[in-house]
């Protein structure tokens, strides 16, 4: 597969800052499972094959300097909150309806249907890309074409999450609250432990951010002199702008098809045909300091639109 290559200040600002103390990403794989390792440890594992939850999903994603930011998977009673287990394994991208299967609480499974590029580590960039089959009981399956990217950061490891969507035949994303990407923060970091969510427009917690658009939303928390948190930026031309399913619990969405679910007004759900595509990308930052939420979306806009323009294998 051909290299993209960034161009102008972006591929400079890369430079800087892809080779940090935290030394180069190293990946490690089983039959199931890609774990991504720094010097400080492992920092994330993406399941692919879980007889428990039936949709691929990433789990005991760690700061820079270790910190667990989400949940841990199981939950440990004692520990963490023990609510919505298998439906919210750490960070995910689901939904609850499309023509009337339920994936999002694991009523219908998602298919893994395997790398379409395998996982790697270059130039600092860490990766892969890989499909999903979505077999609605309407009888038309989507595809999604996933590709990810992770890439060292000041303060953190920023995540591009680019999804694609076709479909064998004409189906339906609904408009429900549980649909699109969702993350469980750490229940030590959830706004009910003593965490705080604020959004782009300086809003706070559930009674603030819920059911709302913004560019951006942040759930963290200051434990011991320094903020450990989750930064979840839509990206800005996605097909359709995302409303936050943001809970004190824990629990954050970026929707972008709860239209009526959130506002009680229109109708957000989404008619895909063949020969169609809907394209959903996201950037989530993990972090440990004190961030610029506002700088920190526009480095992904920024990079993330370059990259758009080169191959599927951008960020490289």
């Amino acid at each position: 597969m051909r290299r993209g290559h960034l161009g102008g200040w972006v591929w400079g600002f890369l430079l800087l800052t892809l080779f940090t103390a935290r030394g180069e990403f190293q990946i490690e794989r089983a039959t199931d499972r890609v774990t991504i390792h720094q010097e400080a440890g492992p920092m994330v594992t993406f399941v692919y094959r879980d007889p428990q939850v039936p949709r691929p999903y990433f789990m005991h994603w760690h700061g820079p300097d270790g910190f667990l930011l989400t949940r841990r998977f199981p939950p440990v009673e004692g520990l963490d909150a023990t609510d919505h287990e298998t439906m919210h394994p750490g960070i995910w991208l689901s939904f609850s309806g499309i023509s009337g299967s339920d994936f999002w609480r694991n009523k219908a499974p998602t298919t893994f249907g395997g790398f379409t590029e395998e996982p790697f580590v270059r130039d600092g960039v860490a990766g892969w890309s890989f499909r999903n089959h979505y077999a609605t009981t309407s009888g038309p399956t989507v595809t999604e074409e996933c590709t990810i990217r992770f890439v060292d950061r000041p303060l953190g490891t920023l995540l591009f999450w680019d999804s694609a969507f076709t479909s064998t035949g004409e189906v339906v994303f609904e408009d429900h609250e549980e649909m699109g990407l969702g993350i469980r923060v750490a229940t030590i970091l959830s706004v009910k432990n003593g965490g705080k969510m604020r959004n782009s427009f300086a809003e706070e917690n559930e009674k603030g951010v819920w059911g709302k658009q913004a560019g951006w939303i942040d759930y963290s928390r200051d434990l011991r002199g320094t903020r450990h948190g989750i930064l979840l930026v839509p990206h800005r031309e996605n097909d359709r702008p995302s409303y936050f399913h943001a809970r004190d619990y824990g629990m954050v969405t970026a929707n972008p098809f709860g239209t009526k679910s959130f506002t009680h007004k229109g109708d957000g759900s989404y008619k895909l045909v063949v020969g169609q595509k809907i394209r959903l990308r996201f950037g989530i930052f993990a972090y440990a300091g004190e961030i610029d939420p506002a700088g920190i979306a526009a480095d992904y806009h920024i990079t993330a639109e370059e990259t758009s323009r080169r191959s599927s294998s951008a960020i490289k």
